[in-house]
């Protein structure tokens, strides 16, 4: 993430000449060996260049290419230009997409277990978060997506998700009462508003500008590199640290694409997988930091939160859906104490 938000014509004509360079291959891959097939994988994710979420794609992109000696060229497709969020997800079901960076809520529509990942304050940190991931109920997870024809090559994280809000410093539920808020899709995200009295409202992000300037929404729940990468602190002055979400994402593979590998390839993109993903958890920490920091420079409150009082809240949440997640949400909160 740079430190300096880049005016719309400079983004436009940067984000077109680095998207353009990284579908062509440009910045993915090393020459392959003389007489060698190369063969192209295909890495979609929804989030533009200028997020870590490239740097991620970059470094897997290069060690298969140098693990391979060229025989794997990694395709970079970020900001959506292989389908909208969803269509992502769907396209490593039917094999049309080889590789993908997402989040949980996500996958969720395909593999509905996913979806606990996204109960709110699940987790108390990312230590802990990681830890889960890394044992049991990770492996079942995987095992699930494996069911839907997705490989897990890794678990990350894409920053916590935080209360932004317009005109208030959002401390206690009782401060969300009756406020629009934007939230991403999903029953999950709609019932934790709706439990602290705002009204959630679907908008899809590129609108979110216009309708906090035009008041159609009053405060909006998305990681702070978001909210810096979209210029919202001109208009929300306000970050309420809730980290109601831990956000996780998912370093995935085809099946379908892995399958028609060798074993030894097939090793070798897991590795890269697993290698990205840990690295994507360190890049997101520090570009968390980072924004926070520069959403202060601009003149943004960053406010604490009774989170107690906010758990709290959430007790209903928990009771609608537990038995959407079978064992899997009592094995978390088993292991987090929660």
């Amino acid at each position: 993430m740079t430190d300096r938000p880049l005016d719309r014509s400079e983004f436009i004509k940067r984000g077109s000449l680095v998207t353009a360079a990284l579908a062509t291959g440009f910045l993915s891959s090393a020459p392959p060996a003389r007489g060698a097939e190369v063969q192209t994988l295909k890495l979609a994710f929804p989030d533009n260049v200028h997020t870590p979420s490239t740097k991620v794609a970059q470094r897997f992109a290069s060690e298969v290419a140098a693990k391979t000696n060229g025989r794997f060229k990694v395709d970079i497709f970020p900001g959506g230009t292989l389908g909208s969020e969803t269509n992502i997800v769907a396209g490593l079901q039917t094999g049309t997409i080889d590789l993908a960076m997402h989040t949980a809520g996500f996958v969720e529509s395909y593999v509905p277990t996913v979806g606990v990942l996204d109960m709110p304050f699940i987790f108390k940190d990312a230590a802990q978060a990681t830890r889960v991931l890394s044992g049991p109920v990770g492996k079942q997870l995987a095992a699930d997506c494996s069911e839907r024809n997705i490989e897990v090559l890794g678990w990350a994280q894409n920053a916590w998700r935080n209360v932004e809000c317009a005109d208030r410093a959002v401390k206690t539920p009782a401060d969300l009462k009756d406020v629009k808020i934007r939230i991403q899709a999903g029953p999950v995200f709609a019932a934790m508003f709706e439990a602290v009295g705002a009204v959630p409202v679907v908008m899809d992000w590129p609108d979110v500008y216009v309708g906090l300037s035009q008041k159609t929404i009053g405060a909006l729940e998305v990681p702070v590199p978001s909210f810096v990468s979209a210029k919202l602190y001109e208009i929300c002055k306000h970050i309420s640290l809730t980290r109601h979400v831990y956000n996780a994402t998912l370093f995935m593979a085809s099946k379908t694409k892995l399958a028609a590998m060798s074993p030894a390839d097939q090793e070798i993109i897991r590795r890269a997988g697993a290698g990205a993903s840990a690295y994507w958890l360190d890049l997101m920490g520090a570009a968390n930091k980072t924004a926070e920091t520069y959403s202060k420079g601009q003149g943004v409150q960053i406010v604490e939160v009774d989170r107690g009082a906010f758990r709290k809240a959430m007790v209903p949440v928990y009771q609608k859906f537990t038995s959407k997640f079978g064992n899997v949400l009592p094995q978390i909160l088993a292991e987090t104490g929660g």
